[in-house]
This record gives C-alpha cells, sequence and structure tokens, in this order.
C-alpha cells in the first residue's frame, strides 16, 4: 500500500515539494518551470501539483493592486475567497503583524506538551484486558492506555473521528503517562526492583511505550518496548537490523492483537529490572517510576490504518526496595480514586520549546519580485513565522530529540459547505535528518462541545537542502467537514520524527520550516474534488509498444520495457506507475472513467478506473484514489502499437451518487463556459518524437532526465534552432 497520508495532498501553482514523511510514504522532489500558455483552468498541469473544481470554485482570489494586505505598509496583494471571509482572513506578517485588521492572532506550542491531540491521557483504570483469554493473574481489572470511544469516567468519545469497528484501540500523537509516587517511608538505600506484567501492540519503529525511573535530578529508561508483547522474532520482520524492543518481539503476524507477555517465572510478573541504589542517592526514599506512550501522526486505529487491542497494559506492579519495603499493586479494587490515593497520577508532558517565532529577512531574497498575478501579500517574504528554534539545536540542548512544534491560525467559523487555505512555504532539511513538516486542520464540533483531533493534510520530508519558496500553495479541507463543524483551524508542524535508534537521531543540521501571506478562504464544496500530482499523470514516452506511464515508471530499464511491452498486453502496469488520481464527492462518488482521444477529439474511449484506497477510512463512500491506464488496443490501433508522433488527448470523468457528472479538468466538460472542444480543454500526452512543422535543420533528440526521469521536451521546442 501506498503510505501516502489519508488524503491527497491537494495544491496549485508551481512548488518545489521533497519526500513525504518518515511514517505516511515518499514523495519526489518535482521540478519547478513555467506553466505553459495551454495551462488548463488557469492552473499550469506542468507543476508539481494540479487541482481543478468545477467552476474552479477553490481557487482563492485577489485584492485589487491598488489595495493591501492588514500589516503591508507597502501595499501588495492579498488572497480572499469570493463570496467567502473578508480581508481579515488574511496574515501578511510584515511589520511583526500577525493578528491582521481584527485581532485575530496566530498562536504556537510545543505539541510534546500535551498527551494527545484531544489533550487526553488515555491511561485508566479498565476491565478490557484484551480480546485474547489472559492468565488467571491478570485478574478482572488493569491500567490500559487506549480508547474504546465510549468511556463512561470522563473521558468523552473521539469526536467522530475513531473508525468504526477499529476500536478499542489508540489514536494518532499521543503522549501519555501516568507515574506511580511511593510514599516518603519507602526506602532504597540499597537499591529496589521493578515488577510488573505488561502487554503491548505498537506500530513497530513507530510508535513506542517506555518504562522510566526518577534518579533525583532525570527521568532515566528502564526498558523500551516497539511491537506486539510475546511475538518473538526481528524487528519488524527483517532479520539483521537489529531489534530496540526489550524482549525482541516483533510486529509481524499479530493483525489483531497481542497476548500479555509470557512470564518466564510464574510467580513473578514478566518484566523485572534492578536498580542500584548508586543511581537512587538522590531519592533514598519516595522513588518515582513512570510508564509513558507515545505515537506519530499515522497509521493508528483511529485513522483506520491500525487494529490493535490498545497501546498498553499494565498489571501485578511490584516495588521491591530495601529490607521492609515493599510496594504491591494488582488494580482489581477497580477504583480510580483508590489508585490515586496509593500514589498513582497523570500527569503532562514535561514542555520542549515553542520556537515558532516571527522573524525579520532584512534582505530578503525575492524583493521586488513581486507581480501583478500574484495571490498571496508580498514577495519578497521579509517578515515571516519561522519554526527552526533561535541558535538552532544545540547539542547540549535537553529537546535537542524528540521536539514538535506547532503554528497555528486563529479559529475560524466555516462559511458555505467547502474551505480552502492558501499560503507561501520554505522547508528545508539535509540528507537523513529524520525531521518532518506537517500541515493539518481541525474542526470544533457543535454536538461533543470540543475540537475534534487534528487531520493531517499533507506531510513531507526534504532530501538534499534547502529548496525555493513554495508560492501560493493550497489546501482544500471539504472533505473534512462534519455535519455539526461550526469552526475551523490550520496549523503548521516542524517536528523530529527520529525513533531512539535511528542514525539520524540528532541530526538536525539546517532544518527549517517558514510560513507566509496565509490566505483562508470557503467556497461551495457541493461538487466533486479531483487531485492530481504531476507526477501521477501520463508522461510522454518514446516507445509505441508500452501502456501509458507516469513518472514512477523507470524506462531506462529494458527488462522492464520488455515486460510491460506489447501487444499483447498481458502483463499490467503497477498501479503505481499508471494515472493516479484522487476524487471526492460528498454524495459518494458512483463510477469513474478514463476517457482519451487520438484524433483530436473527434472520437473517444474509454477504461473503467481502478479504486485503489479510500480517500477516508472514515468515509470510504466519499471516493478514493483510482489508476487506470491505456495502451494502443484501447483505441485500435493498427498492430496494437502507439504510432510516432500521437497526440493522445484526455480526461477523468466522474458520476456521483445523485447522478450528476464532473470532469478533471474542468473544461473537459462540455456544458463548461469555457470548454472549446480543442486540446486546450484536456490533459494532453505524447508519443515522441513530435516534430516542428516549422524545423528544417537536422534534428536533434535532447531528453530532460532530471527527478523523476520525466521527458520534458516543451522548453526545446520553444528554442530557436532547435527541435527534439
Amino acid at each position: 500500500m501506498r503510505r501516502f497520508s489519508a488524503v491527497s495532498i491537494v495544491v496549485a501553482g508551481v512548488l518545489v515539494l521533497g519526500l513525504a514523511s518518515v511514517a505516511m510514504g515518499m514523495r519526489e522532489q518535482p521540478r519547478p518551470i513555467e506553466p505553459p500558455d495551454y495551462a488548463i483552468g488557469r492552473l499550469s498541469v506542468t507543476s508539481p501539483f494540479v487541482i481543478l473544481q468545477q467552476g474552479d470554485t477553490t481557487w482563492v482570489q485577489v485584492y485589487t493592486d491598488t489595495s493591501y494586505c492588514p500589516g503591508d505598509p507597502l501595499g501588495g496583494h492579498g488572497g480572499e475567497a469570493e463570496g467567502g471571509p473578508d480581508g481579515s482572513e488574511t496574515w501578511c506578517f510584515e511589520g511583526f503583524d500577525s493578528c491582521g485588521s481584527y485581532n485575530l492572532c496566530f498562536d504556537h506550542e510545543d505539541v510534546r506538551a500535551f498527551p494527545s491531540q484531544t489533550n487526553i491521557n488515555y491511561w485508566h483504570m479498565s476491565d478490557y484486558v484484551g480480546s485474547k483469554t489472559p492468565p488467571l493473574y491478570i485478574g478482572s481489572y488493569c491500567l490500559w492506555c487506549g480508547s474504546d470511544s465510549i468511556w463512561t469516567d470522563g473521558n468523552p468519545v473521539e469526536c467522530g473521528t475513531w473508525v468504526p469497528g477499529k476500536y478499542p484501540g489508540y489514536g494518532n500523537q499521543w503522549n501519555c503517562i501516568v507515574q506511580l509516587s511511593l510514599s516518603t517511608g519507602f526506602s532504597t538505600v540499597t537499591g529496589c526492583t521493578l515488577y510488573f506484567d505488561p502487554r503491548y501492540d505498537t506500530e513497530c519503529k513507530y510508535d513506542y511505550f517506555y518504562v522510566d525511573f526518577w534518579t533525583g535530578d532525570e527521568w532515566w529508561t528502564l526498558a523500551l518496548f516497539n511491537a506486539s508483547s510475546n511475538n518473538p522474532g526481528p524487528e519488524c520482520g527483517a532479520p539483521g537490523d537489529g531489534n530496540p524492543d526489550f524482549w525482541g518481539n516483533t510486529d509481524v503476524g499479530q493483525p489483531n492483537s497481542a497476548d500479555w507477555q509470557q512470564r518466564s517465572d510464574p510467580n513473578e510478573p514478566a518484566f523485572m529490572m534492578a536498580i542500584p541504589g548508586s543511581l537512587l542517592v538522590n531519592v533514598q526514599n519516595a522513588p518515582k517510576f513512570r510508564w509513558r506512550f507515545t505515537s506519530d501522526g499515522a497509521w493508528s486505529d483511529a485513522d483506520g490504518r491500525g487494529n490493535t487491542d490498545g497501546a498498553a497494559y499494565i498489571d501485578n506492579v511490584w516495588v521491591v526496595g530495601s529490607p521492609g519495603s515493599r510496594y504491591e499493586e494488582d488494580f482489581e479494587h477497580g477504583s480510580w480514586d483508590t489508585l490515586v490515593a496509593r500514589g498513582w497520577t497523570l500527569e503532562n508532558p514535561a514542555g520542549v520549546a515553542q520556537a515558532w517565532h516571527l522573524v525579520h529577512d532584512f534582505d530578503p531574497p525575492y524583493e521586488g519580485g513581486d507581480g501583478g498575478d500574484r495571490t498571496t501579500c508580498l514577495l519578497d517574504s521579509s517578515v515571516v513565522w519561522q519554526g527552526r528554534p533561535l541558535g538552532g539545536y544545540p547539542g547540549d540542548a535537553a529537546w535537542r530529540n524528540g521536539w514538535f512544534y506547532r503554528l497555528k491560525t486563529p479559529p475560524l467559523p466555516l462559511d458555505n459547505t467547502g474551505c480552502v487555505v492558501q499560503y507561501d512555504q520554505y522547508i528545508c532539511a539535509l540528507d537523513y535528518t529524520c525531521d518532518y513538516t506537517d500541515t493539518k486542520v481541525r474542526f470544533y464540533d457543535s454536538n461533543y462541545g470540543r475540537w475534534c483531533p487534528w487531520i493531517n493534510i499533507d506531510g513531507f520530508i526534504i532530501y538534499g537542502g534547502c529548496f525555493f519558496w513554495n508560492f501560493d500553495r493550497e489546501e482544500d479541507v471539504t472533505p473534512f467537514y462534519g455535519p455539526s463543524a461550526d469552526s475551523m483551524q490550520f496549523a503548521w508542524d516542524l517536528m523530529d520524527v527520529s525513533s531512539p535508534t535511528d542514525f539520524c537521531r540528532g541530526k538536525h543540521k539546517k532544518t527549517d520550516h517558514m510560513v507566509d501571506n496565509v490566505s483562508i478562504g470557503f467556497f461551495n464544496g457541493d461538487a466533486t474534488i479531483f487531485s492530481a500530482r504531476v507526477i501521477d499523470i501520463f508522461q510522454d514516452t518514446f516507445y509505441d509498444s508500452l501502456p501509458l506511464y507516469n513518472s514512477f515508471f523507470d524506462a531506462y530499464d529494458p527488462d522492464t520495457l520488455s515486460y510491460y511491452a506489447g501487444p499483447p498486453y498481458t502483463n499490467e502496469l503497477p498501479y503505481g506507475q499508471q494515472l493516479y488520481v484522487t476524487a471526492t464527492d460528498k454524495d459518494n462518488v458512483s463510477d469513474i472513467r478514463l476517457y482519451g482521444s487520438v484524433d483530436e477529439g473527434a472520437t473517444w474511449h474509454y477504461v473503467t478506473m481502478d479504486k485503489r484506497f479510500d480517500y477516508d477510512p472514515n468515509h470510504p463512500e466519499l471516493g478514493g484514489e483510482y489508476t487506470a491506464t491505456f495502451d494502443a488496443t484501447d483505441f485500435g490501433l493498427p498492430g496494437g502499437r502507439w504510432q510516432k508522433g500521437t497526440e493522445i488527448w484526455y480526461y477523468v470523468w466522474c458520476q456521483d451518487g445523485l447522478g450528476n457528472e464532473d470532469y478533471f479538468p474542468g473544461r473537459a466538460n462540455p456544458s463548461d463556459p469555457d470548454h472549446t472542444g480543442t486540446r486546450e480543454d484536456y490533459f494532453t500526452v505524447s508519443i515522441m518524437p513530435l516534430l516542428a512543422e516549422s524545423v528544417d535543420v537536422p534534428k536533434i533528440l535532447l531528453v530532460d532526465g532530471y527527478g523523476r526521469r520525466n521527458y520534458d521536451y516543451a522548453p526545446c521546442m520553444a528554442a530557436q534552432h532547435h527541435a527534439a
């Protein structure tokens, strides 16, 4: 499965992005090029990402050239959606103004200082001990870090985001701690020994369960658990990579739940660790222990990409200290109040830093470059929000690893049925830093009276350096509107996602994340929404016997060409190398097809697209990620082979559950007022070489092998005295 985020990334304009999150898969670095004259729907089909919708309703409109953004004393451009909010929802930070005209201010926080996305600590007393039959010594109660979405002890349901049928389990971005503080009469002069029975089921290399003790100066990790308990095997099924799990367990072969860790001595809890008195000189009385669970931003029971009984359970906790000092807790009283009286508390994680800050660039790199076609405030970005801490990432800092900084817009009431954010962004990270940037949205649900968890929109890791600003980047969050949502808020993250044993841990180098010129707009979001990356649409090809493919297909490999060539086309091109499109609709997606023509629109043929993944596991009816390809036999071409110089026009047609039709790109719709029936209405792909008729010189074929080896010969065609 493509480990992409649950939503397809939706962006407009010429962007520069890198590889996606470690936790969510890899995206390739596109090449920035100028939009061609035939750009569809006023958006470039050759930019790294394309978004079109019926009537171009998602495009964020601009102020006139004579007006200016709030906080922009120089004048320029700003963004607001037509028919949506006023200028108070456009933020330009010149003059360090982050509030706009109506004092709607940005805020920032250290996410690691909260136990979860919803500020709930999920450790609690429970009579749920897992779906597998536990040993008799577990009894009827235990301490559990997990959720079943129907708690009755004061913890609310997951605001409608927990995937039905997947709970009990755990969610994304948890950082939950339960702590045991023993009484001052408990002696550890000669050291102490901690025992307990654990049960855990975590995503290997991404989510972790720890047990720590307090030395008097700092928390010291006794053990790390990272797999499925009582399931021995190599790390993530990869022999030779080393295994961080305390018992050498793996998460392979445990699709539903894990067992309690088997005891080596039936009379003692499974975990036992002795702590020498030399490590407890500052706490010879009143020792403290804590159990904590952390999860990353994806692949959990909450988003439907996991299947566990919860993150972690503990039972039968013993602490044996100096002679005469002994503590035992088996939780069988079933009372949280009793547990509190016996020294147990729920703790918030220690804060790291709130690194987002406004910064002034006295020599902005693009000063004076603002043009009439800009849709956000100032191109020079002289005052921006920056996530990189002041002074960088010093090696001796306590927050050297595991930091997680978030910048947030003000909450805004929802207007209309769709919402889009547009902004400028700069992201930078060198090779193998394990640093990650992310864009999120959340909604306030009036039924529950609280904010729902943050939803991932996109996430990126950059390999190889720092890149040009992503201007006018655009994110459409319409599919996430809930029936009882009444407000929304966007956020930008910068985090270290390295695991404790990773080589990249601590190597942050020049990691940076900057945001400027933020606009939020609302629009009619009832139409079908399509999105695709330019690297996922068809690429020009030299070969006349291959199916059409995207830029992930390696056309340089003779074995690959031979395997997929035809006729007959007996071997199916992998779905990830076909046309890859996301289509969503509030009224369901009932049918989706790829149409193509080799005779300039005189005749159209279609193939039905295959659904590969749900767009949102919570709502599979909304649509999903679809793929399809053409080969020459689909058009009845002679010999089942493409003809050199052929240009194929193509578009995607979708029908929703009410019978409404929509098209991608939008101008392919015959009822669209901009429809002309010419090539400008469609996506196109060519069987090269395609010679310019006016060129009457010896022909030289020039191939652009940049990035994903896309064949981009349009610049060659435009150049004088050259041909492709």
